[in-house]
């Protein structure tokens, strides 16, 4: 039988927000991120000022986003739900007083494109991989023969394109199973979950959800891989910080050989010297691999454009 008490050696258990886990019935991205903060650093003892949540970054719950939270560092549990959001948490130390302000926002996405010709633009570097994945078998909870197991597959028609079908295993056994107390011990199968008229309609979608999450995970971090990273400099109209600057996680579009990619200012480095004074350098994109289908397509065609050009001399 599925245990529902929350392990007690666990940095934070919450599977699905709801309340038999002793916490808030928990629906949107903001409510979610504003909980597992605040829970945890009152839990070290750390003080924290959390802003009024406004249920901002839709519904965690519907999009099986909520973080299967065991062990490892906050930021990384936060970080899938974060980006899935679009919001952008800041977590500044008050500068009198001793607490750490925790503010989550909407970031801007400007609509200016910008240009290496603008001197904006300085400098990048772009990578592209085929896929390794475009169908996920799921193994969830169970022991052999009676094990739940789920299958998740491509939709952007990877599989059509590159004439492969390539499947790919991924246990993810960390779901909870409500079974209803009419139905003994000997009976709770985890790969009869689904069939049984017994479980609710509500805890069958917490179930599909998770495999889901846990299948697209896996599908996107074995997708068509491609990166791009630029760093900008800043200028008289574009600069970073301040009130009508730039921020960390805001979004911009920048043009480039004939190509246009819109995504978020990922960082941002400061240097000082004697000669420039204070030279901020925000950087758009990640300097890592990206899954999305469309930044694929843009760097493919990058690629592209880069041979013609060099065969063309």
């Amino acid at each position: 039988m599925t245990s529902t008490k929350a392990p007690t050696a666990a940095y934070y258990v919450w599977p699905d927000g709801s309340t038999q886990w002793g916490g808030p019935a928990i629906t949107t991205a903001e409510t979610a991120i504003k909980h597992l903060i605040g829970v945890n650093f009152t839990r070290l003892g750390r003080p924290v000022t959390i802003g009024a949540d406004q249920g901002r970054g839709g519904n965690a719950v519907a999009a099986g986003m909520l973080p299967q939270v065991r062990f490892g560092s906050l930021d990384m549990n936060l970080q899938a739900l974060i980006e899935w959001s679009g919001l952008r948490v800041t977590l500044r130390q008050d500068p009198t007083l001793p607490t750490i302000h925790v503010e989550v926002s909407v970031p801007t996405v400007w609509p200016q494109k910008l240009t290496v010709e603008s001197g904006i633009v300085i400098d990048g570097t772009w990578s592209t991989d085929d896929p390794e994945a475009t169908r996920i078998i799921v193994g969830g909870p169970g022991q052999e023969t009676e094990r739940a197991f789920w299958g998740v597959n491509d939709t952007t028609g990877l599989e059509a394109e590159y004439g492969d079908i390539i499947e790919v295993f991924r246990d993810a056994t960390g779901a909870t199973l409500t079974w209803p107390e009419v139905i003994p011990d000997a009976q709770q199968i985890a790969d009869r979950y689904l069939l049984r008229p017994e479980v609710s309609a509500a805890d069958k979608t917490i179930f599909t959800n998770y495999l889901n999450a846990a299948g697209a995970k896996s599908l996107g971090e074995g997708g068509l891989m491609s990166g791009v990273s630029l760093e900008l400099s800043e200028t008289e109209v574009f600069h970073f910080g301040g009130a009508d600057g730039i921020q960390l996680g805001d979004t911009i579009t920048v043009t480039s050989q004939g190509l246009t990619f819109t995504d978020r200012i990922t960082e941002a480095t400061l240097s000082w010297d004697a000669t420039d004074g204070l030279v901020v350098t925000p950087r758009v994109g990640q300097k890592t691999d990206d899954p999305d289908r469309q930044m694929a397509e843009a760097v493919a065609a990058l690629a592209r454009a880069q041979i013609r050009l060099s065969t063309s001399k």
